[in-house]
C-alpha cells in the first residue's frame, strides 16, 4: 500500500528532516578535509614531479567524488527523514483529529495508527482513556435518568410552592441528558 501524503505536519517533519541533513553534513566536513592533508602531506615526502602531478590531479578528484558522495547521501538521508518524520507525526495529526471531535462534544472511533507507525503505547492509553471516559459518561447518563425519574415523582406530591424549583431542576437535569444523547451520536 502506497501513501500519497507524506507530510502531513509540515513545521515539524521539515524542521526534524532538516536538523538530521545538518547534524550529518556537519559531521561529515571532517573526514574530506583529513584525507586532503593526508595527501598534501604525501606530496610533500615525495621528490618526484610525476608523482607529486599526479596526487594533486588525484587528490581534486577525489574531493569532487567525496563533495558528489556527500550530496547523494545527504538527499537520501532527506528521503529518509521524512518518512520516519512521518512514522512521528502521522500518529500525533491523527490523535489531534480524534482529540478534534471530542472537542466538538462525538464520541470517536477507536484511535487506530497505521502498522509500523510509532507510539503504539500512546494509541493503547487513548484508547483505555477513551474507554474508561465512556463508561464514567453511561453511568453518570444511567444516573441522571434515575434522579430524573425520581423528580418526576416527587413532583406529584410536593406542595405547589416547592413544584418551581424541582420544575426547573428537572428541566434541568433533561438538557443534560440531551446533551448526553447528542454525544452518543
Amino acid at each position: 500500500m502506497f501513501r500519497s501524503v507524506y507530510i502531513v505536519n509540515p513545521k515539524f517533519q521539515i524542521k526534524f528532516c532538516f536538523f538530521v541533513v545538518s547534524l550529518i553534513f556537519i559531521s561529515s566536513l571532517v573526514y574530506p578535509f583529513v584525507i586532503y592533508d593526508l595527501i598534501g602531506g604525501l606530496i610533500n615526502k615525495t621528490a618526484d614531479p610525476a608523482i607529486i602531478a599526479a596526487l594533486e590531479i588525484n587528490k581534486v578528484k577525489l574531493i569532487l567524488a567525496l563533495a558528489l558522495y556527500q550530496l547523494v547521501f545527504i538527499g537520501i538521508v532527506f528521503i529518509i527523514s521524512i518518512f520516519q518524520g512521518h512514522k512521528i507525526a502521522g500518529p500525533l495529526y491523527k490523535l489531534k483529529m480524534v482529540l478534534e471531535k471530542v472537542k466538538e462534544g462525538k464520541t470517536p472511533e477507536k484511535l487506530k495508527f497505521r502498522k509500523g507507525d510509532y507510539f503504539e503505547d500512546l494509541e493503547v492509553a487513548f484508547n483505555e482513556a477513551m474507554e474508561t471516559l465512556q463508561n464514567h459518561h453511561n453511568g453518570d447518563f444511567a444516573y441522571l435518568s434515575e434522579v430524573y425519574s425520581y423528580l418526576q415523582n416527587i413532583c406529584m406530591i410536593v406542595p405547589e410552592d416547592k413544584k418551581e424549583v424541582l420544575l426547573r431542576i428537572t428541566h434541568d437535569l433533561h438538557t443534560m441528558q440531551e446533551r448526553f444523547k447528542q454525544s452518543q451520536n
